[in-house]
């Protein structure tokens, strides 16, 4: 009994000393999904493209000013119109990228970041089914001092594992709050 409790104490304190910070920020982005559409014997299979332009919020957990848990929830919406043929239609889109993220740098000051994790996104269109993107995502950025405020960029590619082989590309700039 004493050995299971002195096991248990250890494994506990162990945990307490791993520092753990969040920060967060907010920004804007253009994510643009990827969907082969089916072939046909007569036309073939194509390639449509859905750029959706929206905001994003950026929450991480800091463990040890190096490695980092972030999310990156987005949600976009865009409309288009032809004057020639007098319609319109437009784009919806909502995500969540969870990476793991290694800082070069501190996390709450200027560096490079690199990240792996896993992404959920839907987007639709208008004359489009819509589409889920599920899959492995990777991601760079960066965070500088712009006019004594610390702002970031990021980009992240997703490679959907689900039917259609989807993809996802994002880019985007934030503000992080509080810095």
């Amino acid at each position: 009994m004493k050995k299971t409790i002195l096991i248990l104490a250890t494994v506990v304190l162990g945990f307490t000393g791993i520092s753990q910070d969040f920060y967060h920020g907010a920004g804007a982005q253009m994510y643009v999904g990827l969907f082969e559409t089916p072939s046909s014997s007569i036309t073939g299979g194509s390639t449509e493209v859905l750029p959706i332009p929206g905001a994003f919020y950026k929450a991480t957990l800091d463990f040890d000013e190096v490695f980092a848990l972030s999310a990156y929830p987005f949600v976009g919406l865009a409309f288009q119109a032809d004057a020639a043929t007098g319609t319109g239609g437009g784009y919806f889109g909502a995500g969540v990228p969870v990476l793991i993220e290694k800082y070069f740098g501190d996390v709450d000051d200027e560096c490079f970041y690199i990240g792996v994790g896993a992404e959920a996104a839907f987007v639709t269109a208008t004359g489009f089914e819509s589409g889920l993107v599920v899959g492995p995502t990777a991601g760079v950025g960066g965070q500088f001092y712009f006019r004594d405020n610390l702002v970031g960029i990021r980009a992240a590619y997703t490679f959907g594992v689900n039917k259609g082989n989807p993809m996802g590309i994002m880019g985007g700039i934030y503000y992080m709050f509080g810095q």
